[in-house]
């Protein structure tokens, strides 16, 4: 059983539960190992898994935006 991409943003499916998967930002890659942040939202549920998703996604942001302004 593989990964199902989802209609929430950023997450797909694994055995029943959501994962948050996105690119890090280019100004930030420095900061990180890997191009990528892949996290758990350790939820079944669609709802819950937006709500999570969208609030590491704005950190995400928020970071970014932050690293450029101080740089």
């Amino acid at each position: 059983m593989g990964r199902t991409f989802s209609a929430v943003p950023y997450t797909y499916l694994k055995r029943g539960v959501y994962y948050f998967v996105r690119r890090i930002p280019g100004d930030l890659q420095t900061f990180y190992r890997t191009d990528r942040v892949i996290l758990s939202l350790r939820t079944k549920s669609l709802h819950r898994a937006s709500r999570a998703s969208e609030r590491l996604s704005s950190r995400l942001d928020d970071q970014a935006g932050n690293s450029s302004s101080t740089i």
